[in-house]
């Protein structure tokens, strides 16, 4: 498995420090769970064990940590008249979009429906966004348990403010000076 340096879809702005998705080659990819570097194998075993269950991820090797990104479907397809491109990776002008939220089936409902782009489901897909940048960020400070502390946090308290979350996962940091950097960089 080759492993993929943030500095380089950096540099060919495919990713920066807010990115929700990422697209390199036509296929679409969401931030999965972080590992400390020191955990380089655990990382590469975990990917290994994805792919062995039909789960495709890109292992990015970041300043700090390493992050998992698993591929993701979006639920449309191109219409016969466009093409692709070319085999290289398209660089966007902007962030990529959010991937698409998880969708279940309900009865009566036609499979080509539009997406929901009311006030809700918008507020959903930032809340997401913003949730990700925070997992983000405190896996710089607490390596692969980030995941599992952001969600524990916004089980036990499902309505907290941005700057409430933040609080609560600054808290979550042994050393003071990591939680204040965590907290600058979410401000």
């Amino acid at each position: 498995m080759s492993i993929i340096q943030s500095t380089d879809l950096e540099a060919r702005g495919l990713l920066n420090d807010q990115s929700s998705a990422l697209q390199i080659q036509g296929k679409w990819f969401k931030p999965g769970p972080a590992f400390t570097k020191s955990l380089l194998q655990t990382a590469l075993d975990f990917c290994k064990d994805a792919r062995e269950h039909g789960r495709q991820y890109l292992l990015i090797e970041f300043p700090t940590y390493f992050m998992a990104w698993q591929r993701i479907r979006p639920k449309t397809s191109p219409s016969p008249s466009q093409k692709p491109s070319s085999s290289k990776p398209a660089i966007p002008t902007q962030t990529p979009p959010p991937p698409p939220p998880k969708q279940t089936a309900q009865p009566n409902t036609p499979a080509a429906e539009p997406p929901d782009l009311s006030t809700k489901a918008t507020l959903a897909s930032v809340n997401r966004i913003f949730i990700n940048r925070c997992k983000t960020e405190l896996a710089v400070h607490v390596g692969p348990m980030a995941d599992f502390l952001t969600e524990q946090t916004l089980k036990q308290s499902p309505h907290l403010s941005p700057q409430q979350l933040i609080e609560a996962l600054a808290l979550q940091i042994p050393d003071t000076t990591a939680a204040l950097a965590f907290r600058k960089a979410l401000e």
